[in-house]
């Protein structure tokens, strides 16, 4: 991950990527993806495209077919490894920009990536190119990212070098119809320690809709990067409705003339990498507390037409299917009926189907199956209903048709997704089963004799042979008596062990302080390998990834996206000494100048993770005493 990407997701609860298509590949263990960060531009814009192969290191370079009405630039290659208990999972992404030359709907793909002499799918990929001015895509071409820059237009609020929006896809939809809540962070600045507080979003059932994501803008010649946030509304009140304002505390870097120089980082932070696409900060930084509100949000729910009967209460665009098992049983078998709902709109809502009684069977219904799809522009998916049938008569027998009414608010109108009927033949069984305990011998009149066939009790013991005595032998109460005592105890011991094994799950700040040594051992020994076999650039990727790892998991903060001068401040805030402090922030300063300020590795790959280690443990016997704390 390059410099700047590392400062465009400073904030951890708003860094994401749009993932449009996954595929498995065949053997077990290889996944393959492909990401668009964007499935819509403007002509002279452009989008990063992402390929993904997880599961090996031996993936070659990915064919991304006929790239017509577009031109394609490599933004190069990231490998990363973990360990997490003990097992290692490898990634191996290549990262496009894409700019397309053309108007319209591109096809991006079909994409394949060459693994071990076997080629795996990732599908293809929808751009949709829209007309656009001079969307000045030559910025924002730094050498710390090679990221797409959007142009936009956010009237006054382009000003400021911080502040957020909400903005709603339709201010006055139809009661049930799904809206798309966006909430956008832009900032020209350094930022840390974000704190967002969505609103409560009343009258209203809401899904998150996708992972957050991060991208850079030009708003009046000033570049920015977006952190956006989506959700997908459905209104249930008719009327007017306000959504709250959201609120977003955050600490913004400004310039402190009084600060005293002479502080290493000052320099590092000072170069000329940081000023664009950010403000310069010649004469160091200070943090300042700032809190941004959006500000709140009208809408006038509209309520739906006159209502048909079995209307089913959705509201979206839906599909249906359906499937039998077996068109033939014998009477006594069943058969299973699958249907699939499928669609956009509030897929959990979906009700049970809806057709006439089927009284020539016994419906045995199972647990409905509800899959989301949450990485498009809105929600989708679908829900599946499964019945056994079991008939009660032989003969033709048919399950009726099975219709759902919904309300589609593109059309404005109701509309009817119908399948069947389906016809089962059900075939008389051979023999009836029938529970006998009882045999008429002489079906005479008067007394008959009974002959039984099966009992249910045991022998009786008759005599006194089948008494036995009764005397105590004290010896053989010496293991009742020792499970008597023990039973308490071992009791104790797996009640303490379930309640600490209950507050690791309750605690996940407690879990991540509790496992950040060992994980950032296993990392580290999986980094020296890497420099012993010569993967210099890889080893001190690895060795700085887990710093930061180290630090947040103690800190219980994101640390993927922690500086070093980030890092030297919250450390010092928390009162820990200097001689702690320094070994660890100096390592990861240097390991900061080499990968992204274009120094060489050189020696300093060969010995960092072994520095690492030294200082991570020298600074854990501090860390590990404060528990936790956090500014």
């Amino acid at each position: 991950m390059s410099a700047r990407d590392a400062i465009a997701s400073l904030l951890a609860p708003v860094a994401a990527t749009l993932v449009v298509c996954t595929s498995l590949g065949a053997a077990a263990g290889i996944k393959v993806t492909a990401e668009l960060d964007r499935n819509h531009v403007s002509l002279g814009q452009r989008a990063m495209l992402t390929v993904t192969v997880q599961g090996s290191q031996d993936a070659g370079n990915p064919d991304l077919g006929d790239m017509q009405g577009m031109q394609v630039l490599s933004a190069g290659r990231s490998t990363n490894v973990s360990i997490v208990n003990g097992s290692m999972t490898v990634v191996v992404s290549d990262r496009f920009v894409i700019t397309p030359i053309k108007e319209g709907k591109l096809t991006i793909g079909p994409i394949t990536v060459p693994v071990g002499g076997t080629k795996y799918s990732a599908g293809t990929l929808e751009l949709d190119v829209s007309p656009g001015g001079n969307s000045n895509s030559a910025q924002g071409q730094g050498r710390g990212r090679a990221g797409p820059v959007q142009q936009e237009q956010v009237g006054n609020e382009g000003g400021s070098p911080v502040f957020v929006t909400a903005r709603v896809s339709n201010n006055n939809p139809f009661q049930g119809e799904q809206v798309i809540y966006t909430f956008r962070f832009y900032r020209a600045v350094r930022v840390a320690g974000a704190d967002l507080a969505m609103p409560e979003f009343d009258g209203f059932v809401s899904e998150d809709l996708g992972k957050q994501r991060d991208y850079q803008t030009v708003i009046k010649g000033r570049t920015y990067l977006v952190s956006e946030i989506r959700k997908a509304l459905f209104p249930q009140e008719v009327g007017k409705v306000t959504i709250k304002a959201a609120k977003l505390t955050v600490k913004v870097a400004v310039r402190d003339r009084r600060r005293r120089r002479g502080n290493p980082f000052d320099d590092f932070f000072n170069d000329d990498f940081f000023n664009s696409p950010i403000d310069d900060f010649f004469g160091g930084t200070r943090l300042q507390t700032k809190v941004l509100s959006t500000g709140p949000v009208e809408m006038d729910v509209k309520p739906l037409p006159s209502e048909p009967r079995d209307f089913s209460g959705l509201v979206g665009d839906f599909g249906l299917k359906a499937s039998l098992s077996k068109n033939e049983i014998k009477l006594g078998d069943s058969a299973t009926l699958t249907l699939v709902v499928k669609g956009t709109g509030d897929v959990r809502a979906i009700p049970d189907p809806w057709r006439n009684t089927l009284d020539d069977f016994k419906v045995y219904p199972d647990k409905p199956t509800v899959r989301i799809n949450r990485n498009g522009s809105r929600i989708s998916g679908s829900k599946i209903f499964r019945e056994a049938l079991v008939p009660l008569k032989a003969g033709r027998l048919q399950v009726p048709r099975i219709y759902y009414k919904f309300f589609d608010p593109g059309a404005g109108q109701f509309k009817v997704a119908s399948v069947g009927p389906f016809d089962i033949n059900v075939l008389p069984s051979k023999g009836k089963e029938e529970l006998k305990l009882t045999e008429v011998v002489s079906p005479l009149g008067g007394k008959v004799a009974v002959k039984v066939l099966g009992t249910d009790i045991l022998p009786i013991h008759e005599g006194l042979n089948g008494l036995e005595s009764q005397a105590v032998d004290i010896s053989s109460l010496i293991p009742a008596l020792f499970g008597i005592f023990l039973s308490p105890m071992v009791f104790l011991i797996v009640l303490l062990g379930r309640k600490r094994s209950r507050r690791l799950e309750e605690d996940k700040a407690l879990r991540r302080r509790k496992s950040a040594l060992s994980n950032a051992k296993k990392n580290l020994y999986v980094a020296a390998r890497m420099a012993s076999k010569g993967e210099k650039d890889k080893s001190l990727e690895m060795v700085s990834r887990t710093i930061k790892e180290y630090l947040g998991d103690m800190l219980n903060t994101g640390g993927g996206a922690l500086t070093a001068y980030e890092a030297d401040t919250i450390l010092r805030e928390l009162a820990v000494p200097g001689e702690k402090v320094k070994p660890v922030v100096g390592l990861l300063s240097e390991l900061e100048g080499i990968l992204y300020g274009g120094g060489t590795p050189g020696d300093s790959a060969q010995d960092a993770p072994k520095r690492a280690l030294k200082a991570i443990k020298r600074l854990h016997r501090h860390l590990a005493k404060l528990g936790g704390k956090r500014r």
